[in-house]
């Protein structure tokens, strides 16, 4: 397994929050990295990041000055279809995670890079692969 430019990528907020506010080394490693990565965020992670950053941390447009104009990142601004995030919060996801969990299938994501123990806690189940940031690096430095 490896990680490659053209690899589809969906990164869950905690990837954003944790590594622009620095709280985490390997995140901020991969964000890092963002430029070398073929990178999709859902509108759901959009919203969380924004939120998160500039409530916790005061770096809302930190998030939007890392992802603008970049030709290797897609912001998917419409939501999943209903009945897939339905099939998610069926499986044990909470919504937010469900509708990111949707995306990730519904745009044919490789993996969903994740310190949300929901995601860890059901990467067997997925369509997707679900890693941390810690295995993500591992993976690029395999390319």
């Amino acid at each position: 397994m490896t990680i490659g430019p053209t690899t589809p990528l969906i990164l869950d907020s905690n990837e954003y929050i944790f590594g622009l506010s620095g709280s985490k080394a390997d995140c901020a490693q991969l964000i890092d990295r963002l430029n070398t990565l073929h990178i999709l965020i859902p509108l759901m992670v959009v919203r969380e990041v924004e939120r998160n950053l500039e409530t916790m941390y005061g770096l809302g447009s930190a998030f939007f000055r890392l992802i603008i104009n970049r030709d290797n990142i897609t912001i998917i601004w419409s939501p999943p279809p209903e009945e897939l995030v339905l099939a998610y919060v069926a499986q044990g996801l909470p919504k937010e995670d469900a509708t990111i969990a949707a995306t990730a299938e519904q745009y044919e994501a490789e993996y969903l890079i994740s310190e949300n123990r929901h995601f860890l806690q059901h990467s067997d189940d997925l369509p997707f692969q679900v890693i941390n940031a810690e295995t993500a690096l591992q993976l690029l430095s395999k390319q």
